[in-house]
C-alpha cells in the first residue's frame, strides 16, 4: 500500500510539473500501452514526464537541425 501511496504521489507531481509548462500540451496522447504480439505481456510507457520548458535539439548527417518536445510543442518552428 505504500508503494502505490508513493506512485500516486509522484504522478501528481509530474501532473504539476508539466501542467506548469506552457510548452506542454495535456491534450497529447503521452501514454503507451505495448503489448508482446503473443499476448504474454503488457508493457506501459509514460512519457509525460519528458515535456520541457527547453525544446530536444536533433542534428542529422547532413547537418539539418529538428527541434522537438515530447508532449509538447516546440518553441522552434519548421520551415515549409
Amino acid at each position: 500500500k505504500a508503494f502505490l501511496a508513493v506512485a500516486a504521489v509522484l504522478a501528481v507531481v509530474a501532473a504539476a510539473s508539466a501542467s506548469s509548462n506552457p510548452n506542454c500540451d495535456p491534450s497529447y496522447e503521452c501514454q503507451y500501452k505495448y503489448t508482446m504480439p503473443d499476448l504474454s505481456a503488457s508493457y506501459t510507457f509514460d512519457f509525460s514526464s519528458l515535456c520541457a520548458s527547453t525544446d530536444f535539439m536533433l542534428t542529422d548527417q547532413a547537418e539539418h537541425t529538428y527541434y522537438a518536445n515530447v508532449c509538447g510543442t516546440a518553441s522552434h518552428n519548421c520551415l515549409p
